[in-house]
């Protein structure tokens, strides 16, 4: 049985903090919220180390989005690989099995990692933690997963993509505080959705997109952002972040 470092105190990293704390107040009650109702703009200081993992047919997890600085860390696009590809070897599972966990219950994952370089575990290192968040598809199945991988001191940005690998030290769950009538009313969101629309009152569900921003005129297209709803929020202009959809 593999044994875990024990930790008492949960999302050090100033940006896990404000992804949870904006993540709790967007779901305002219920188990947790919709994949169209996240909002770049309002986590622009998380995005780059942020990512959605979805379920597969197959019963798997994989990436759907993430963040630029997290495929340099990990020296290659996550985008579209399986959830494990983030863990070194020995720890495949750890990272899938908390996640299924999330979904499952749900609840709130925070995982105490190290960074590792994949070729040479022993040559440096660097603390860490993973966040891990329920989210709702459009469907209103508990489908999706929001999270971050932030590390305490990570590498330089200089050296550009690494090759790190996490080492699992210990994984928690949290509750969620949930309100009974909300979350009764999350279970029947595609009927009255269908109602709505049936009677003029709502418009077509908003998919997330790829924006033309980003691009590089030299060489491959950088992570842009994505919109949860872009119909939302007025006539303001709505910046980007640096996040890809995956593309199916």
């Amino acid at each position: 049985m593999r044994k875990y470092v024990r930790f008492d105190r949960l999302m050090d990293h100033p940006n896990t903090q404000a992804l949870h704390g904006y993540w709790n107040e967007l779901r305002a009650g219920r188990d947790a919220p919709y994949r169209s109702e996240i909002d770049p703009r309002k986590i622009r200081g998380a995005l780059e180390t942020m990512f959605i993992l979805e379920t597969t047919p197959e019963g798997g997890l994989r990436f759907r989005l993430a963040g630029t600085r997290l495929c340099e860390l990990a020296g290659e696009e996550l985008r579209g690989r399986s959830a494990d590809t983030l863990m070194i070897f020995g720890h495949e599972r750890e990272l899938t099995s908390t996640a299924r966990r999330v979904l499952e219950e749900p609840g709130v994952g925070v995982m105490r990692v190290r960074a590792e370089h994949q070729r040479e575990p022993g040559l440096e290192s660097w603390a860490g933690e993973i966040l891990l968040l329920p989210m709702r598809s459009e469907l209103g199945e508990m489908t999706r997963i929001l999270g971050a991988v932030n590390l305490a001191e990570p590498p330089a940005r200089s050296r550009g993509a690494m090759d790190l690998r996490l080492r699992c030290l210990g994984a928690r769950m949290l509750d969620i505080d949930v309100d009974p009538d909300l979350a009764l009313g999350a279970r029947d969101y595609p009927q009255r959705e269908r109602q709505r629309a049936a009677a003029g009152l709502s418009e077509a569900g908003a998919s997330f997109h790829r924006t033309g921003e980003g691009l590089r005129p030299n060489g491959p297209p950088a992570l842009v952002a994505i919109e949860g709803n872009p119909g939302a929020g007025g006539d303001k202009p709505r910046n980007r972040g640096h996040l890809k959809l995956v593309r199916d």
